[in-house]
């Protein structure tokens, strides 16, 4: 499968999609049912957020923006994505997004490398935290 969906964790705290090669909107579909059963086992946790690694992803199929929306929908209200390694085609394609659908805006987010998604996700915990406090 060109998509793999995994907890990034034994904690399971953060869900990571690795996208290697070429892949399709079916696969898309099949890793969001994934993505939806690994987060229906932590309810307890109030946020999990995931990561896509884009570092060796093929091209974005054709078409894809309405079916990202639709995998949005599902998510649990209080998770995001974080997209590392994004190309210019993924960021032009995030900004069109969040563009037409700005509830969602902040619920996809950019980040240079995996290890920048995790520094992301550590300050927007670290955020939160402090402004329940």
């Amino acid at each position: 499968m060109p998509i793999t969906v995994n907890f990034d964790t034994p904690d399971k705290k953060v869900i990571f999609w690795k996208f290697d090669g070429p892949w399709s909107v079916e696969d898309w579909y099949a890793c969001t049912r994934r993505a939806l059963e690994l987060r229906a086992t932590v309810n307890d946790i109030p946020v999990v957020p995931a990561i896509f690694d884009l570092s060796s992803s093929g091209r974005v199929p054709s078409g894809m923006l309405p079916h990202a929306r639709v995998a949005m929908e599902m998510m649990d209200q209080r998770d995001y994505v974080i997209l590392a390694h994004p190309s210019g085609v993924v960021r032009s394609l995030t900004f069109m997004y969040r563009l037409l659908n700005p509830s969602m805006a902040d619920k996809v987010l950019l980040a240079d490398t995996v290890a920048d998604a995790h520094r992301m996700i550590g300050e927007r915990k670290e955020q939160t935290d402090n402004s329940t406090t």
